[in-house]
């Protein structure tokens, strides 16, 4: 398995955000690797990350960075792609009322198993960092495969190919859905993360106009799938799947590490 942080600007900050939560939470670094978008910032990731890590220069934008990360790895690679803004990944608690740490070989590994079993080659995690809404188990269906973590069987197929950077994570899950069917979704995962209020990163280039155009064209494309609707206390055009219409599978409950 292999950990791909795609990242922007944040030589700054990639060590206590995302390098630090994977050395809390068990990752091994050996299989880290950071892929810039800028390669003039190289110098400035490699001390940013004491050489605990490796640096390999990209291509611009985020979609780009990421299609060079999975042609970088071999095909058939187990690649987990984490933000390089993650300030913990994290799990419900024993009693369900709380999140604490999660430990990353754990349910990563967790991840990869399920794709295996169900033939399926995208796992994502919850995307709301909220603990009443969670549940302790594994499920299959349609679901948003958070960009801030998701695995993938590097399987060098054109859906997991995406060349717009706006809402390319609900891109890559509906062409996905589309293709096999259903997306694997560990329910008692999630992340603390600030989108897109860290220095650097995608914000730098997304505006309100980038935003509700590629909201409407998935809707467009999509209509099975998601309805676009503008919220109120973001003031932007934003996506809601249309999960009544397709029947979510629980896989695992409750799941056992």
């Amino acid at each position: 398995m292999k950990i791909a942080i795609c990242s922007y600007r944040r030589s700054h900050s990639i060590f206590e955000n995302t390098i630090a939560s994977l050395i809390r939470s068990g990752a091994n670094l050996a299989d880290v690797t950071v892929f810039i978008s800028d390669p003039s910032e190289h110098q400035a990731y490699v001390d940013g990350v004491a050489n605990m890590v490796k640096i390999v220069d990209s291509i611009p934008t985020l979609s780009g960075n990421r299609t060079f990360a999975m042609k970088y790895f071999p095909k058939g690679e187990e690649i987990v792609f984490v933000d390089d803004d993650i300030k913990a990944f994290e799990t419900l608690s024993k009693d369900g009322k709380k999140l604490v740490e999660a430990h990353f070989p754990s349910f990563t590994k967790k991840g990869f198993e399920w794709l295996k079993k169900e033939s399926k080659s995208i796992w994502g995690i919850y995307a709301a960092r909220n603990a009443f809404f969670m549940k302790d188990r594994v499920t299959e269906g349609l679901f948003l495969p958070v960009g801030s973590c998701y695995g993938i069987i590097n399987t060098g197929e054109d859906n997991l190919f995406i060349t717009d950077d706006e809402k390319e994570d609900y891109r890559r899950g509906f062409q996905t859905f589309k293709k096999e069917g259903g997306l694997i979704r560990l329910e008692n995962i999630t992340v603390n993360t600030a989108y897109y209020k860290e220095v650097g990163g995608m914000q730098e280039r997304r505006t309100g106009k980038t935003i509700e155009r590629a909201a409407k064209l998935l809707a467009e494309e999509y209509p099975d799938y998601c309805k676009v609707y503008k919220s109120e206390a973001k003031g932007t055009w934003e996506l809601r799947l249309a999960n009544h219409t397709f029947k979510t599978r629980v896989l695992e409950s409750p799941v056992v590490w």
